[in-house]
């Protein structure tokens, strides 16, 4: 910036110093100084940015395809062909292929509902010792990427032996989206919380008469939206 200079920068700091003081002791004197250094930091600021300007003076001549001009009109349309000039054609070797209409994704991956993957619960749980999670580190995870030649997906990695955690039918079913509920057994959860059944006796009682494989987290959480209470 042409107007600038040591002057300003010491107005500037005197400034930000008065306005911590003033902040911090909150007094009118302190306020009337800030004010004061403000006032002079602006108006030196315009005095100089209005003097630099009328100091600044354009050529007498601006060459224009190698020719020199002082037409205004020449330099007007001139300026948009030198600022602003015709892109290049693009290049298209870098230009991806558009998929098959038929195919959503590209790469797709399956990953066991124990893996660590996304979850926002893992990196509290030392903190959460009580919090319900499923992460625990399965590696279990299969990668598929789309082949256009083939028109077909082909794995590309496959890890599936599961590690820290139960494998049986009976845990599979306590998975989210294994956790539905009939209609029957839904109304009789809702009649039953809000004459303020316990979430957990209500979970074995389902289980037993409904075979709902439900979590207490499950039903505390249908409660609230209930009751709008937890208790």
């Amino acid at each position: 910036m042409p107007w600038w200079s040591n002057e300003l920068c010491a107005l500037r700091t005197r400034a930000r110093v008065a306005y911590k003081a003033w902040t911090r002791v909150g007094d009118a004197e302190h306020g009337s100084r800030f004010r004061l250094a403000k006032a002079t930091y602006q108006r030196e600021l315009r005095r100089e940015k209005e003097k630099s300007w009328s100091e600044f003076k354009l050529p007498a001549s601006i060459l224009i395809s190698g020719s020199p001009t002082t037409d205004p009109i020449k330099i007007a349309n001139a300026f948009p062909d030198h600022f602003f000039p015709v892109p290049p054609e693009s290049d298209s070797t870098h230009v991806h292929t558009k998929l098959d209409p038929e195919v959503e994704f590209y790469k797709v991956e399956y990953v066991c509902p124990n893996n660590n993957s996304g979850s926002r619960l893992c990196p509290t749980l030392d903190k959460r010792s009580n919090q319900n999670t499923m992460a625990c580190d399965c590696p279990v995870r299969i990668n598929l990427v789309y082949e256009k030649e083939e028109g077909k997906f082909v794995i590309r990695k496959s890890v599936l032996e599961h590690k820290n955690h139960p494998i049986s039918a009976e845990h599979v079913k306590t998975y989210a989206r294994k956790r539905h509920m009939v209609e029957e057994s839904l109304e009789f959860a809702k009649q039953a919380l809000v004459v303020g059944a316990q979430p957990t006796r209500l979970r074995g009682l389902l289980l037993k008469q409904y075979d709902s494989h439900l979590i207490s987290k499950d039903l505390i959480n249908l409660k609230q939206s209930l009751t709008g209470r937890l208790w």
